[in-house]
């Protein structure tokens, strides 16, 4: 059993940060998501500085294994990456174990990693940016935000979340085949 996760709060309990997900191969592998600039890990209070990576942990049922392992600094990859380019952001979200590595929705970067055990992180896809309409009618750009991620028949396939405005019905599913653009499979417009 795993003991002691990280996690930060507003006094009130709001804006709560701590472990997005866990999935299992050969290992379980675990993220702690951020929503920031890698750099504001800095001025959190005690267990920030967790905030923004990917973890493993061998379950042992109480055992010394039962511990955490830092596997990669996906905020400190985003800080040197900017992945999508518009500017620092990171929140690892939803992971999908593999044998050997494991892979990282970061809804922040609107980007999916692949991160192996060994800690080296490759970006397998960019989402791309939208252009939706406005509260007010104009047309601004609206941020992905890939969420989910599962592994089925040699693709990943990343559910999105959509950004601000958050248009009802707005959300995509994505295809990922490592080494090819990501690719539309259900949801909303392809552009």
């Amino acid at each position: 059993m795993l003991k002691k996760l990280p996690s930060i709060a507003m006094p009130d309990g709001t804006a709560a940060l701590g472990p997005s997900d866990v999935s299992f191969n050969d290992r379980g592998y675990l993220t702690i998501g951020l929503g920031a600039e890698p750099a504001q890990r800095d001025e959190l209070p005690e267990g920030g500085q967790k905030m923004a990576k990917l973890f493993s942990f061998e379950p042992g049922k109480g055992s010394p294994r039962d511990t955490l392992r830092t596997v990669a600094d996906l905020g400190a990859f985003e800080a040197a990456q900017d992945s999508d380019g518009g500017g620092l952001d990171t929140n690892p979200q939803s992971v999908q174990a593999m044998t050997g590595f494991a892979v990282v929705s970061d809804a922040g970067a609107n980007a999916l990693l692949k991160v192996r055990k060994d800690g080296v992180i490759e970006t397998l896809a960019v989402f791309p940016q939208r252009t939706v309409d406005a509260p007010d009618g104009t047309q601004i750009s609206m941020d992905p935000v890939p969420a989910g991620v599962v592994f089925h028949k040699g693709a990943f396939y990343v559910a999105e979340l959509t950004g601000f405005p958050f248009p009802k019905g707005g959300a995509n599913i994505y295809k990922v085949v490592p080494g090819e653009a990501p690719v539309v499979v259900a949801g909303g417009s392809p552009t």
